[in-house]
């Protein structure tokens, strides 16, 4: 139901931009448009957040492989208006929506080792509320997560764990296609802003282990399995590396995800 209300309001909030960007000569309508777009975007906040407490949706390799691209494009829609900073600063009001998921769309494929470091000289994310988090995910997919944290750092702490979700957003499908090994440095990039995060937990852990760090394994594991109660796959293979990690020698296959 939660996620069935999260693509309504995705759609209504798309026409609110529309409409604003047709009404700025009426500064009247504008300021209207403007307040009922933050009431929209603060209610997809909270819906957002209420998907994250759903079990993880099973899906396909198929449509995994069709819908990577709309994944990627619908984390224009994680805009928020979150309170102000503890300096009492307004955290990034005034900056447009969405434009930071259509610049990252645009430079993707260079958001690798050998290429982001000139990518973020001459095409950095543009002045947009969502511009953080996507080139925190540029630079996480190129594997520097040291620069992602600086972008994320420099936002009002109202703003973070937005961005870390956007980030989430990025790595989700990656980890979701089988890839933890890969999608793990975003897992716990993600897990430092957002730490209740269980799919993020469940993720990290599943990195860990398979990258040889049995301490995090454990602990990402641990509270994965305490925030998670479903009888489900993730369940199962947390259950499985746990005993494994306790010295138990490896009975089950691990299933896919």
């Amino acid at each position: 139901m939660y996620r069935d209300n999260v693509d309504a309001m995705v759609a209504q909030i798309d026409a609110l931009r529309r409409d604003l960007s047709a009404a700025r000569a009426d500064t009247e309508r504008a300021a209207a448009l403007e307040r009922e777009l933050a009431d929209k975007t603060r209610e997809l906040d909270r819906l957002r957040r209420r998907v994250g407490e759903l079990p993880p949706r099973r899906t396909s390799r198929a449509l995994l492989a069709a819908g990577a691209a709309t994944a990627v494009l619908g984390a224009a829609y994680y805009t928020f208006a979150p309170p102000d900073d503890e300096a009492g600063r307004p955290a990034l009001r005034g900056t447009p929506p969405g434009n930071g998921a259509a610049w990252f769309a645009r430079v993707r494929a260079r958001c690798n080792p050998l290429e982001v470091n000139t990518l973020m000289q001459h095409d950095k994310p543009p002045v947009a509320s969502d511009a953080a988090g996507h080139g925190a995910a540029c630079w996480a997919l190129a594997g520097n997560t040291a620069k992602a944290r600086e972008l994320i750092d420099a936002l009002g702490p109202g703003w973070r764990p937005q961005a870390a979700g956007v980030v989430f957003n990025v790595a989700h499908p990656v980890a979701d296609a089988g890839d933890d090994r890969s999608a793990g440095p975003m897992m716990e990039l993600v897990l430092a802003y957002w730490p209740e995060n269980y799919q993020a937990m469940y993720h990290a852990g599943m990195a860990a282990y398979a990258t040889g760090d049995p301490q995090l394994a454990r602990r990402r594991l641990t509270d994965f399995r305490a925030a998670y109660h479903a009888d489900d796959g993730f369940t199962r293979n947390a259950r499985e590396v746990l005993r494994r990690l306790d010295g138990g020698a490896g009975q089950n296959p691990l299933e896919r995800e």
